[in-house]
């Protein structure tokens, strides 16, 4: 009867399993559980078997048990992460103990007792530690102990900071972080070459990720994490959704007894020095201040774990522009290093290199007003201004242990918080233009985990995670008119100055885009089935997900004017003051959108142990890959020459979901998303102390990942939003003389459109792996590898209706030579202007030699040791690099130099650090552990924390906003032109100083007058920025107040040495200031700080 139910059990849990794996979905999260497996043998190394073996958690008291099978080996799978003690007993043998178990996500800790008889030894007892060799697993990536979370000086406590701990994970660019602003604030690492956009984090299981940006959105407080980890490559088959790494996050529980911290971290500028380039000390006021408690609610049965922080920060941002001199200012010329043509009037110079006064524009000379005079040198103005960053944040955890057999967990978090940006990304280095973010994300999750008897367990959760996010909200909202323009904003929310783009120098004005009001909405369901049999733990699951995102973003509501250095002068700001820009875009009509996205994937895995030193992990992942789709279809495709069906009034090659060959969401659903997992790991001598592991497997990414790209093809759809772009003889007061403002929902002549290719497959990269851990003795460890990664239908935007070089041509007349513009003759009306498409072309490697030395904390002293040799080469670095920003601070361009040569782009990627070096320690004094009285109270007990950081140059791309090749402006993919220069000498030889970084004399620029249409043969990212390297340390001292009570004294310092960790230099050959370094790290900062431990 017994084996009769038991079988029922199995074959229901089984059917359970199948219809998970039929009806499941993109798996974005696993439940946090590890496994702990072993073998008994004697002191001969014979097999003892049906012994009897016990497991407990030492934080709950929850056990398990079970009987060792006749090959002596047991399995416990699906345990939460935690710290466990095993006791084993067999007749005749003497009880084994082994304690102090820590189990991580996703880990299998294996555990090769040996007992002797009883008549020997009345016990055996091990301490474990940490476990060090992985002999089980091919998942690359260290999990972050719970001492090394705590203690490690981060700078803003930032949990996304102990990923960079880790081998294989560099920083993102700092003027990629500046550039993106809070569209890039959770996106934090790049991780083995792919691109930081393309990193997943799961908190307790379920999915943290800000689908409309990358990254992650919710940022729980340092001391309510228990465990922290990164994937970095090969990771199971029950992780996907994404091709990078797999950031796992495991909330604190509580636990049968009562804890908690209650602190403080206090920062002033009194303890700060100079930002290199600020005047004085930048100014700093922060607060970071919370609350822990944890213990038992109901018995033995019922724990809860809850927090509560908050952060009050003002802090001084130091920006740099370059501005007119004052002689410009006002008209004159003559300092120029090269005269002032006017090529209206065939080239001829300006008389005296001055501006006459009758030609000056009193809207170009409002404009100019917006500029500061140069304090740092006549062309460059520096300032400091001061920003705020406030948050509040809580959170409860209830874990329920209702019998053996069954325990449930549940979390909820909430976050809320602002942002006031003097400096807009998306605007002008210049002060006048500030912003406000406002953001609410609300995290809840519950699991269950149910044990069919000692070798079935299944892990069921659901989830849901909502996200509000009010981007770049003007705070200065003075319309177009209050500078003399005659036509208003589209917007009233994003009413504000327009924006002034000027080839060589800083742009002004407010923002482009924006603002962007969005709201995520992630609904998730799980399951994961585990059975153990014999030499195989299998694991079955699937997954279902769904995401609404439910959104409005204006673009160019006020307007946007582009100011070459080509026509009609060969000075951007000449052609501001004679009101003379060559082009003028403003977005009007409808821009909310409701965009919804829906997923379903399975998995199925085996680690199988082929022998007692061989273990081989194989599975295979399937995953229906869906495109994102609009409510009411607002998308579009571009097909040159196919006539729109569901919009026959569309412009020919301009068409929607539903017409031939388009599906709902453009591209079409993917159904071949099978990701292989195969790996092995070899117990080389049979000790354990020596692990070879490799593995291989491919990853899937989902269409629309990158920074606002989900948003982007929805808002930009016709007619719904219309673009109103004019170029060639632009009325710059009054762009709109001689046109009428279009209708709602009608087409606008030329069309300006964004679009998304209709034969996009998904992105997706292989991993692959070989290295070897040895365990060197006294707690040391170490490991070296090989690494490698190949991306493939990488995401970028193109022209797709680039300008055609030909006799005749100039920038005035590059919308009219466009491929499909479809221009009538005559000067007549064209059909399209720019064609913004998403495409999926592009390809990605990367190799890397990663060497890590790591001694897990013992006697007083822990450390990590990292070195990595890589070469990551690419062809766009990440989606939406510079975008609608003002300022090309990231290196690189969205856009191809030429676009009829998207492969000219292979070069190095802006992640390219070839040597990256990183180690961290944490040492506990000893020298005064002898010491008595006040001596001993004052200096015994301290505590040393450092982290120290070297890497290499990032690159950086060289252009020439001149547009020599006369190619037409592409306003939805980039405000910039991305012309390059001829390469004739080595850029990176110098002269390498502030002024200078790179020379002028490495490049040669095409002369536009002889050499109009071509292209220059300089690569893209040729040149290197300057290194980055950086120490933080910290002393931390306990007071002991009661027996379970203690003070915690904590003194912090970042940038330990002052060093000056420069950016990116001006890129531009047409700014005065090429080649300068504007932009500077953060200074030697401190921080103290008090917490009460209970």
């Amino acid at each position: 009867m017994h084996s009769s139910r038991r079988q029922r059990s199995i074959f229901f849990a089984a059917i359970w399993a199948l219809a998970l794996i039929i009806a499941s979905g993109p798996l974005f999260a696993q439940a946090p559980t590890g496994t702990i497996e072993g073998t008994i043998t004697d002191r001969n190394g014979s097999i003892v078997a049906n012994a009897h073996i016990s497991l407990v958690s030492r934080a709950t008291g929850v056990h398990r048990e079970l009987a060792g099978t006749a090959n002596g080996r047991f399995r416990f799978s699906a345990l939460p992460v935690g710290e466990y003690s095993i006791t084993i007993d067999s007749t005749g043998f003497a009880p084994f103990l082994e304690d102090a178990i820590q189990l991580t996500v996703d880990g299998t800790i294996r555990i090769d007792a040996v007992v002797v008889p009883a008549t020997l030894q009345q016990s055996v007892v091990v301490h474990a530690g940490t476990e060090n060799i992985d002999l089980a697993t091919n998942t690359l990536g260290k999990t972050v102990t719970q001492r090394e979370i705590v203690d490690l000086p981060l700078n803003g406590r930032n949990f996304a900071q102990l990923g960079l701990l880790q081998t294989g994970v560099a920083p993102l660019t700092s003027g990629l972080l500046t550039e993106g602003g809070s569209l890039r604030a959770g996106q934090s690492y790049v991780v083995n070459g792919q691109r930081p956009e393309a990193n997943n984090f799961i908190l307790d299981g379920a999915q943290n990720v800000d689908r409309m940006d990358g990254g992650f959105a919710l940022r729980i407080p340092i001391d309510a994490l228990q465990e922290f980890r990164i994937l970095t490559a090969t990771a199971s088959p029950e992780y996907g959704g994404n091709i990078g790494s797999i950031t796992t996050i495991v909330t604190k529980s509580g636990t049968p007894h009562y804890h908690g911290t209650v602190y403080e971290f206090f920062r002033n500028d009194i303890l700060d020095t100079r930002n290199y380039f600020s005047q004085g000390v930048e100014p700093l006021k922060q607060n970071q201040y919370g609350v822990t408690v944890g213990g038992p609610a109901l018995g033995k049965r019922l724990f809860f774990f809850s927090y509560y922080e908050g952060l009050r920060n003002r802090a001084g941002i130091t920006t740099s522009a370059t501005v007119p001199t004052a002689a410009q200012q006002a008209g004159d010329f003559s300092a120029n290093a090269t005269p002032l043509l006017n090529f209206a009037a065939g080239g001829t110079p300006f008389p005296g290199g001055k501006l006459p006064a009758g030609a000056l524009s009193p809207v170009g000379l409002n404009v100019a007003r917006f500029y500061y005079a140069g304090n740092t040198s006549p062309s460059v103005y520096t300032s400091t201004l001061v920003g705020t960053n406030n948050y509040d944040q809580t959170g409860l955890r209830l874990d329920l242990h209702h019998t053996d057999a069954d325990s449930y967990f549940l979390r909820y978090s909430y976050f809320t918080g602002f942002n006031l940006n003097p400096i807009s990304v998306r605007g002008s280095d210049l002060p006048g233009f500030p912003t406000r973010d406002d953001y609410a994300v609300h995290s809840a999750v519950i699991g269950n985990t149910h044990l069919f008897g000692a070798h079935m367990s299944n892990n069921v959760q659901t989830s849901f995670f909502r996200y509000g996010f009010l981007f770049d909200q003007r705070l200065n909202q003075n319309g177009p008119r209050t500078l003399g323009f005659n036509y208003d904003s589209a917007s009233a929310i994003g009413q504000g100055p327009p924006f002034f783009n000027l080839s060589g120098y800083s742009p002004v004005g407010g923002a482009i885009t924006g603002p962007r009001t969005s709201v995520q909405n992630t609904y998730e369901v799980s399951d994961t089935l585990s059975l153990s049999h014999g030499s195989h733990l299998l694991r079955f699951g699937g997954d279902f997900v769904r995401n609404q995102f439910n959104l409005f973003q204006s673009v160019a509501p006020n307007g946007f004017f582009v100011f070459a250095s080509s026509f009609p002068t060969n000075d951007a700001f000449a052609n501001l003051l004679l009101g003379a820009p060559v082009l003028f875009y403003q977005g009007l009509g409808s821009f909310d959108r409701g965009v919804r996205h829906w997923g379903l994937a399975a998995f199925a895995t085996d680690e199988y142990r082929v022998a007692p030193r061989l273990t081989i992990n194989a599975g295979l992942r399937y995953e229906i890959i869906n495109p994102n789709t609009e409510i009411h279809d607002r998308l579009n495709a571009f097909v040159p020459g196919q006539q729109s069906t569901k919009h026959p009034e569309a412009p020919v090659g301009l068409l929607y979901p539903g017409d031939t060959g388009i599906g709902k969401g453009i591209a079409k659903t993917d159904y071949l998303g099978f990701g292989p997992r195969v790996g092995f790991a070899w117990d080389t001598f049979g000790t354990g102390k020596t692990s070879i592991r490799a593995a291989y497997g491919i990853f899937y990414d989902p269409f629309s990942n990158g920074s606002n790209v989900t948003a982007q093809g929805p808002i930009s759809s016709l007619p719904y939003a219309q673009f109103v772009q004019i170029s060639g003889q632009v009325n710059f007061a009054a762009p709109y003389t001689g046109r009428t403002v279009p209708q709602p929902n009608t087409f606008t002549q030329p069309a300006t459109a964004f679009t998304m290719d209709p034969r996009a497959t998904p992105s997706n990269a292989q991993d692959w792996n070989l290295g070897i851990q040895q365990d060197l003795g006294a707690a040391f460890v170490l490991e070296a590898r090989y690494v490698g990664t190949k991306g493939t239908h990488l995401p970028r935007n193109i022209e797709a209706n680039p300008a055609v070089f030909g006799p005749g041509a100039t920038s005035s007349n590059a919308d009219r030579r466009r491929q499909y513009a479809n221009c009538r003759p005559n000067n007549g009306p064209c059909d399209f202007a720019t064609v913004g498409e998403l495409t999926y072309g592009q390809n990605s490697t990367y190799h890397a030699a990663q060497v890590s030395v790591s001694r897990s904390f013992q006697h007083g002293i822990g450390m990590n040791v990292s070195y990595w040799w890589s070469k990551t080469l690419d062809y766009l670095s990440s989606m939406n690099l510079q975008g609608a920003s003002a300022k090309p601070l990231s290196g690189e361009n969205d856009l191809a130099q030429n676009p009829f040569n998207l492969k000219g782009e292979h070069g190095p990627s802006l992640f390219d650090a070839r040597n990256r070096f990183v180690a961290s320690v944490i040492w506990q004094v000893p020298f005064a552990s002898h010491t008595t009285g006040l001596t001993r109270v004052l200096l015994n007990g301290w505590q040393l924390n450092a982290i120290a950081v070297a890497n290499s140059p990032t690159p950086f791309t060289v252009y020439d906003s001149t547009n020599v090749s006369l190619q037409a402006s592409s306003p939805p993919i980039s405000g910039y032109f991305a012309s390059r220069p001829n390469l004739i000498g080595n850029p990176n030889q110098g002269p390498h100083t502030v002024a200078q970084w790179i020379s002028p004399s490495a490049f040669q620029r095409l002369n536009p007058a002889t050499q109009a249409g071509q292209f220059g043969n300089s690569g893209r990212n040729v040149a290197r920025a300057p290194a980055f390297t950086n120490v933080d340390a910290s002393a931390v001292k306990d007071f002991l107040l009661h027996e379970t009570t203690s003070l915690q004294f904590r003194a912090e310092m970042f940038n330990v040495a002052n060093h000056a960790n420069f950016g990116v230099p001006i890129a531009d050959l047409a700014s005065p200031n090429f080649g300068r370094v504007l932009q500077s790290g953060s200074p030697r900062l401190m921080q103290f700080a008090a917490k009460i431990l209970f």
